[in-house]
């Protein structure tokens, strides 16, 4: 077996374990799976029109994970209940892979529908790498209103009191 092939054949085996009942399973499950075969993108293709929410949500982010436009795309066109799901599993991709490999198949349409998604790989106050509000809302500095000198009990409950306010 090619190393391909080899692959694919371990991604199929763990589409069970992605509808574990235990989440922990199910989210490694997902996250192992690097590639999508033929049969195992039938199901995917499925899962995303069943209607159900855990198997639609782990067919979206099975295929973004995996670059697997050609298949959203496929789904957008022939599976009009899937559409939503289609439209967040390519909102989750870069701009730049989905429109390479979306060619002319990206319609204005479907291009206006997912422009919104992709304005966070411009949005430089939320980057995925390098969260600057998360880092600020971490180094807050909070004080009791009534004390506005004192810091507030987390603080106190770390450190003690300051000698001033023994």
């Amino acid at each position: 077996m090619a190393p391909t092939s080899l692959m694919a054949a371990a991604s199929l085996g763990k589409m069970p374990l992605a509808l574990d009942p235990k989440p922990i399973v199910a989210f490694h499950a997902v996250a192992a799976i690097d590639t999508v075969a033929a049969d195992m993108r039938a199901t995917l293709l499925e899962w995303l029109d069943s209607g159900d929410e855990r198997r639609a949500s782990t067919a979206a982010n099975v295929f973004a994970r995996t670059g697997s436009v050609d298949a959203l795309l496929d789904a957008y066109e022939q599976l009009e209940q899937a559409r939503p799901w289609v439209l967040y599993a390519l909102g989750l991709m870069e701009a730049s892979v989905v429109r390479t490999r979306a060619g002319t198949r990206l319609t204005a349409v479907l291009r206006d529908a997912l422009e919104p998604m992709w304005l966070r790989e411009l949005d430089w106050l939320n980057s995925e790498d390098d969260d600057p509000l998360a880092a600020l809302d971490l180094q807050k500095i909070r004080f009791d209103p009534l004390y506005p000198t004192t810091l507030d009990t987390p603080r106190i409950a770390a450190h003690g009191p300051r000698p001033t306010e023994r």
